[in-house]
């Protein structure tokens, strides 16, 4: 079900945005690059923090992390997105539980290839303006190997505060690559039946 938005060659980069899930508090508030670029640092720092290394610290490495990202998505937005017509038919606890769900889908799935990043992986581009809410952000990972991977970040402003609503690697939208696998699902089963399938997934990945 996760896989097909991360080619092979990119999932160490899957890793720093899954998904996942970007800092807000603490941190200043600035144009929509300047935000994710300090978040970003913020959460690389944490990764490297000889605090937190060693398999006995994983937890705790991850939970600080975790943290860190949770504030610049927008997963209300993402579970939207990724549902389409289906969310509008759904009750505010059905549209919760999804929620909580894709989060904890994202941050199982890619969130252990992150250890491998540092700061010097990615290479911030430009911005885009493409209301005066919504920004794209291009940047470069640069693989282990030395190779570039193009990333970009649809974010939008929520009262200056600049959240990730899509994240699209080689020109595959995260959003997208999810809408089509849970549109799949929906046509053949219920709703309840894709949060089921939801929970058994995080299961496994745990």
């Amino acid at each position: 079900m996760c896989n097909q938005a991360c080619p092979g060659r990119i999932t160490l980069y899957c890793g720093a945005v899954a998904v996942f899930l970007l800092a807000g508090s603490g941190l200043f508030a600035g144009q929509p690059q300047d935000q994710l670029k300090k978040t970003l640092d913020a959460v690389l720092d944490a990764v490297k923090d000889p605090a937190l290394q060693g398999a006995e610290n994983e937890q705790n490495r991850l939970d600080r992390v975790t943290a860190l990202l949770a504030e610049r998505f927008d997963f209300q937005e993402l579970g939207m997105r990724t549902l389409g017509r289906t969310w509008n038919g759904l009750s505010a606890a059905e549209r919760d539980e999804f929620v909580s769900l894709f989060r904890k889908l994202l941050e199982n799935t890619y969130l252990t290839n992150i250890d491998q990043l540092t700061n010097d992986n990615v290479i911030f581009d430009k911005e885009i303006k493409l209301s005066d809410d919504k920004y794209t952000i291009v940047t470069r990972a640069i693989t282990t190997d030395k190779k570039e991977i193009p990333v970009e970040y649809n974010v939008k402003s929520d009262a200056g505060n600049w959240l990730i609503y899509d994240v699209k690697i080689e020109g595959v939208s995260l959003v997208k690559n999810y809408r089509t696998q849970f549109s799949r699902t929906l046509q053949r089963k219920s709703f309840q039946e894709l949060l089921t399938q939801l929970r058994e997934k995080i299961s496994e990945l745990k």
